[in-house]
């Protein structure tokens, strides 16, 4: 037995403000959503970026110490740390525009790993 259709027409004008109303509300609701799991992801993100950085401020001032304390001056010691940093630095400038390309890619990647494994099949991500 199949439902019975409506004939009326202020029932099917009803029904189909019904429905756009549902598939509004969905839609808004699944945009929240995937703002809400982006976000997440930036902040924990952020926050594993500012910790890697302050353990890496960390281990340059462990080397600047103890380079200070073999050549008996803390002028060489941190001139060194800050030598190898400045090498550092330079060899990323080199390098930016394939390290830019990579890290997209990574990003990209990872995005679409991380939130379209739970997705709708029909949905392309």
């Amino acid at each position: 037995m199949q439902p019975e259709e409506p004939t009326d027409l202020n029932t099917l004008w009803n029904l189909v403000k019904d429905y756009a109303y549902i598939r509004l509300q969905s839609l808004r609701l699944m945009a929240v959503e995937k703002v809400s799991k982006l976000m997440a992801d930036v902040i924990s993100s952020l926050s594993l970026i500012i910790f890697i950085l302050m353990a890496f401020l960390g281990v340059c001032f462990t080397l600047a110490f103890y380079l200070s304390e073999l050549l008996q001056s803390f002028t060489k010691g941190f001139g060194f740390v800050a030598l190898l940093l400045t090498l550092i630095a330079l060899l990323i400038l080199w390098t930016k525009d394939r390290l830019e390309n990579r890290m997209v890619n990574l990003f990209i990647k990872r995005f679409f790993d991380k939130h379209c494994e739970e997705e709708d099949p029909d949905e392309d991500c």
